[in-house]
């Protein structure tokens, strides 16, 4: 969207002034952080977090670890105008004067989200983990063969084989619909790309968090108090997992 679309948006008849204050201004003299959601009205904040599901969608299906620059000047706003349009499409109003001086600060919101969602996936796998894969020290294991069981797991990926005709693996299907299906205002399961399957790329995702949950089960045999390794595009679970049809959900 360019200058001249933004102004129109920014003097549409759908944008209403509701003199409502900031929500995180308590007082004279506070003022908010202009890339958190709490500086930005009601209406906004919906559409902004409208905009994050645009952003989460790209992530799972596009590219899973954007620079932060390339992000910013890009994906980013463009998920900010793909919500503005879906607001006008639907006929729904936000408050004035927000956009577009704010245009920026909404985008840096839409990115950090990423680091949210990620973690988000992060925290449903380590649910989901132990259980599925036997690592529990409740299932009658020690650490000893917590680290054995999870190394042959990382070995030919093979925690990434199926356990069922029309899925990768139980712990990925489990994964995939709590992360993806849930009843959150960001779900993906609103996007038509994951009404009737799940996409090969949002599989990658969740199965390289799983793998490197993994890992830290095969170093450490537990998760608690194990020290966390980064995130990072995995090749041979892209390679294994890009042979896989698309999921039905």
């Amino acid at each position: 969207m360019g200058n001249s679309q933004d102004d129109q948006y920014e003097n549409s008849e759908d944008n209403i002034d509701t003199g409502r204050k900031h929500r995180n201004a308590k007082k004279t003299g506070d003022v908010a952080n202009t890339t958190t959601l709490g500086f930005f009205p009601h209406l906004w904040g919906k559409l902004v977090n409208y905009a994050k599901a645009n952003f989460r969608l790209h992530l799972t299906i596009s590219d899973p670890f954007p620079t932060k620059e390339d992000a910013l000047s890009g994906v980013c706003g463009e998920a900010i105008t793909e919500a503005i349009v879906h607001w006008q499409d639907q006929k729904r109003q936000v408050e004035k004067g927000y956009y577009p001086k704010y245009k920026r600060e909404m985008a840096i919101m839409v990115y950090n989200d990423a680091a949210t969602f990620q973690s988000w996936i992060k925290q449903v796998v380590l649910t989901v983990v132990p259980l599925e894969y036997g690592l529990a020290l409740l299932q009658g294991n020690t650490i000893a063969s917590i680290k054995m069981k999870a190394s042959g797991l990382l070995k030919k990926t093979t925690f990434c084989m199926g356990c069922t005709s029309n899925f990768a693996n139980n712990a990925l299907q489990t994964v995939c619909h709590k992360v993806y299906y849930n009843s959150g205002s960001k779900s993906l399961r609103q996007f038509p790309a994951f009404q009737k399957t799940i996409p090969p790329n949002a599989l990658i995702l969740v199965a390289t968090i799983v793998r490197n949950v993994l890992k830290i089960y095969s170093k450490h045999g537990q998760v608690t108090g194990a020290k966390q390794t980064a995130i990072s595009a995995t090749q041979p679970i892209r390679v294994l997992l890009m042979h896989h049809p698309i999921i039905s959900v």
